[in-house]
């Protein structure tokens, strides 16, 4: 596989990329490659209709990151690929991802707070700040059995209001528990 730099103003959108990023995050990923310079390389393949043009296949939010940052090309892999073969990938490399283990995420974060500090790791990491304190508090918890990482998933959902407030009736009860014996009870049920 051989990278090549290729001048953003040749790089298109595909007009079937659906993945989008709230602007919080882009800012993320921007304060990311400005502060080190690298950002793994874009996918694109020769543009079906354009000359000398190249399509978008993984790396909309990048290029956008680059060009506001003043760079002039970017770094990109060149896939030949049908149309087919790029609508699949479309549909598939921003979807298949691996999860967090909670664990070895808290550690990490850990580590990477006593490097840069809580400032710089707020300004890095896409947690908000309060995620970031939950997610970096299991790093005090006692040694939980290996099941764990299995037990704890994160979800999202929508519910109405009067649910919401059901909901966060019954964390603010768990408040007071002691959360070790909460993440124990959770592994043996």
């Amino acid at each position: 596989m051989q990278i090549e730099r290729i001048g953003l103003e040749l790089l298109v959108d595909h007009p079937a990329n659906v993945n989008v990023m709230d602007v919080r995050l882009l800012g993320k990923l921007q304060s990311a490659i400005a502060s080190s310079g690298r950002y793994e390389p874009l996918v694109v393949r020769v543009h079906p209709t354009r000359v000398g043009c190249y399509e978008l296949i993984n790396g909309h939010h990048r290029r956008k990151v680059l060009a506001a940052l003043g760079h002039e090309a970017a770094e990109c892999v060149v896939w030949a690929l049908t149309d087919e073969e790029a609508l699949v990938l479309l549909a598939t490399i921003n979807r298949l991802q691996g999860r967090d283990d909670l664990g070895l995420r808290a550690k990490l974060l850990e580590e990477l707070r006593e490097k840069i500090g809580d400032v710089e790791l707020e300004k890095v990491v896409p947690e908000r700040k309060k995620q970031l304190e939950r997610v970096l508090g299991l790093v005090r918890l006692p040694d939980i059995p290996k099941v764990l990482p299995e037990v704890l998933e994160a979800m999202t959902f929508f519910v109405t209001r009067e649910q919401k407030k059901i909901v966060n009736g019954a964390l603010q009860k768990m408040k007071g528990e002691d959360r070790a014996e909460r993440l124990v009870a959770l592994v043996k049920s």
